[in-house]
C-alpha cells in the first residue's frame, strides 16, 4: 500500500487528484431498493466472476 501511494505521488508529482462527480459518488455511497450501492456492484462482480470463471 505504501508503495502503490509513493508510484502515485510520482505519477501526479505530488499534486492531490479530486473527482466531483455525483454518479461516482452515488457509486460509493448511495443505495438502491434499500441496499447500498458498493453491496450490489459487489454482489454482481461475484456473480459475473462465478457465472464465466471456469
Amino acid at each position: 500500500m505504501v508503495a502503490g501511494r509513493g508510484v502515485a505521488q510520482l505519477i501526479t508529482a505530488g499534486q492531490i487528484v479530486t473527482f466531483d462527480s455525483p454518479a461516482l459518488a452515488w457509486l460509493g455511497s448511495g443505495s438502491f431498493l434499500l441496499f447500498p450501492t458498493p453491496v450490489i456492484v459487489a454482489a454482481a462482480t461475484l456473480l459475473l466472476f462465478w457465472l464465466f470463471y471456469p
